[in-house]
């Protein structure tokens, strides 16, 4: 799949001024790869400066232990890779795929988008780092995935299983997103 660019809007975790962003959509194994090397050595470092400060484990980001690389190497035909980059870095990740429908009644058996993984830099993790470095990485991915839904024909359609410590973002932030993107208003599922 050709890569393909646009440019989207971050917060500037220091300055809390907008920050312009790219959007990728098409990334390969090789950009994975470049975000494990990036994140990688830094959440370690992280997770060792959390514990330190007396972080309890059960705080610690659910999703330290995936590794981008694999989840794009068994990426399917229907499957499509997004990074949001800005000064050189992945700042989020998100693998979305087309082989699902709708379980909700009101789009029962209908396509839609199903975000597979979506993960932020954890140097963007707030409550993990004192202070983030991007605001609005995992909005602006369920953005792209919205904007996919619309261009490949499932209307803004899309469906997520949420993290835990990820509920309360996917529970506020995805149905406004919803609802501000699209018209007439489409539902998103968040199951667990």
């Amino acid at each position: 799949m050709p890569q393909t660019r646009q440019q989207v809007i971050l917060v500037d975790g220091a300055t809390r001024l907008p920050f312009a962003a790219t959007l990728i959509s098409g990334a390969g194994v090789a950009q994975m790869q470049a975000v494990d090397a990036q994140w990688l050595l830094y959440l370690s470092q992280a997770v060792t400066d959390a514990l330190a400060r007396g972080v309890p484990r059960y705080d610690l980001p659910e999703h330290k232990h995936w590794e981008r690389e694999r989840k794009a190497r068994a990426m399917t035909a229907g499957s499509t890779a997004f990074t949001i980059e800005a000064n050189g870095e992945a700042q989020a990740v998100m693998i979305v795929r087309t082989d699902k429908t709708c379980r909700l009644s009101v789009h029962f058996r209908e396509p839609m988008v199903y975000v597979d993984y979506l993960a932020t830099a954890p140097w963007n993790l707030a409550g993990f780092v004192p202070t983030s470095r991007y605001s609005q990485c995992g909005i602006s991915m369920i953005n792209a995935a919205i904007r996919h839904s619309v261009a490949i024909g499932c209307k803004g359609r899309i469906g997520l299983h949420s993290l835990q410590d990820a509920e309360g973002f996917t529970g506020i932030n995805c149905l406004c997103t919803i609802w501000a993107l699209t018209t007439p208003v489409k539902t998103c599922a968040i199951l667990r």
